[in-house]
C-alpha cells in the first residue's frame, strides 16, 4: 500500500513543534508485539500529536493523556465490546461485521477477533463521532487494510489502503464510504496539540 505521508506534509506543512520528543519505535513495537506500518511511524514521528479535523491518531507521545500505543487502545475497545455481550443475541449482533448495505467485510470475518489474534483488529485511531479505526493484522504491516467501526458498532467498513492514504483522501476527497464521518467545521483542520 502506498505511503501518503509526504502528501500529508505537503498539505498541512511541517511540524510547528520544534522540540518534540523522539519516539522509540523499537520499544513501542516490543510492547505491541509486532512491527507497525511505516507510514504510521513516519507520520507520528513527523508531528508532535495528530488531531486532524475530527480524527485522532493514537501516538506514543500521548502517554498519560490517552493510549500510548495501538495495543492499549485495542485492549480497551475489546473490554468495552465484550462487556456488551450479555446474551447470545448480543454476541450475534456484535459479530455482524458488515457494512451499511449489509455486505460482510472481506478482510475480517466473524467471530470478531482482536490482535494479538491473527487475523485480528489493532486500533490506531478514533473520531469525534465515536468511530474506531483499526488495521487488520495479517501479513506484512505495510499491507494491513483499514477497518472502520461506527460508534455503536452497527456498521463497519473496510479500505485496502494505508492509514496515511485513508487520512489524506478523507481530507481531500471527503467521506470514503457511506458510513464514514464527514469533516465537521467546528474542529480545527490540523492540530499538533503541543503542550
Amino acid at each position: 500500500m502506498e505511503d501518503f505521508t509526504d502528501r500529508i506534509i505537503d498539505l498541512v506543512g511541517p511540524s510547528r513543534v520544534p522540540n518534540r520528543a523522539p519516539i522509540d519505535w523499537d520499544a513501542v513495537e516490543a510492547k505491541v508485539g509486532t512491527s507497525l506500518p511505516r507510514d504510521y511511524k513516519r507520520l507520528l514521528s513527523e508531528y508532535n500529536q495528530l488531531a486532524w479535523g475530527i480524527f485522532w491518531v493514537f501516538n506514543p507521545r500521548d502517554e498519560g493523556i490517552t493510549f500510548s500505543n495501538p495495543l492499549e487502545a485495542t485492549e480497551s475497545t475489546k473490554r468495552v465490546i465484550e462487556s456488551l455481550c450479555e446474551t447470545k443475541r448480543d454476541e450475534e449482533i456484535l459479530n455482524d461485521i458488515s457494512d451499511l448495505r449489509g455486505k460482510p467485510l472481506v478482510s475480517i470475518s466473524p467471530p470478531l477477533t482482536f490482535y494479538p489474534s491473527v487475523p485480528g483488529l489493532l486500533r490506531w485511531g478514533k473520531d469525534a463521532n465515536g468511530g474506531d479505526y483499526f488495521w487488520v493484522v495479517e501479513g506484512p504491516a505495510d499491507d494491513w487494510p483499514i477497518v472502520y467501526r461506527t460508534e455503536a458498532g452497527e456498521w463497519w467498513d473496510e479500505h485496502a489502503v494505508s492509514m496515511s492514504e485513508y487520512l489524506y483522501r478523507l481530507h481531500t476527497e471527503g467521506p470514503l464510504c457511506d458510513s464514514c464521518p464527514e469533516m465537521d467545521e467546528g474542529f480545527p483542520e490540523f492540530d499538533e496539540m503541543s503542550s
